[in-house]
């Protein structure tokens, strides 16, 4: 699998650097929420919803329309990651819900139906940075894995578009964030 065309929205995510890691091989362009369309996403081969903490997603639908505008129809598969699993969730309808603290640091996460995300791994570790939690999803989702705290993998039952509420790009020496990633990317991605 080479030169696949990748689009990164940046929500504001201060881990840039290691996101782009994720990509190595492949043609990255990396665009600021809201200065990018459905038009232009749907010419890449994969997407990417950063992480972010300027501001929650309830509340400021309209800063993120066109990335909603994107989750709900764009063509390529996509991948909501913390902030941007929070955008998926929110513009299929679930219900965010502000955690009392926030999550920070390396947790357990369990499977919660089979999926090829999880092959060759044993322990599920992943890092996590996040205030609000999924505890409920609509019809359109499908919860993949949790925590104690909530939902973290989700998946559209007949579109591939996936949000991870963790950060594979963080910590891999120790977690098996990025493993999650490069399974969902091989399965979601056409070789050239």
């Amino acid at each position: 699998m080479i030169g696949m065309n990748i689009l990164i929205v940046d929500n504001g995510t201060s881990y840039l650097p290691k996101l782009r890691d994720l990509f190595v091989g492949h043609v990255i362009e990396i665009k600021k929420f809201g200065d990018v369309d459905l038009g232009h996403a749907n010419g890449f081969d994969f997407i990417v919803l950063s992480g972010g903490h300027q501001f929650p997603v309830e509340g400021n639908e309209k800063k993120f329309k066109n990335e909603i505008e994107i989750i709900q129809n764009a063509k390529p598969p996509i991948l909501g990651i913390c902030f941007g699993f929070e955008l998926v969730a929110h513009a299929f309808g679930a219900r965010l819900i502000l955690m009392k603290n926030k999550e920070q640091g390396i947790v357990e996460i369990a499977p919660s139906a089979e999926s090829i995300l999880f092959d060759g791994i044993d322990t599920l570790r992943v890092y996590e940075s996040h205030r609000w939690v999924v505890e409920s999803l609509p019809h359109d989702l499908v919860e993949l894995a949790r925590s104690k705290d909530g939902i973290e993998i989700i998946q559209h039952r007949s579109r591939p578009v996936y949000g991870f509420q963790f950060h594979p790009e963080m910590f891999v020496d120790q977690t098996v964030g990025d493993t999650i990633f490069k399974n969902l990317f091989e399965k979601n991605v056409k070789c050239k």
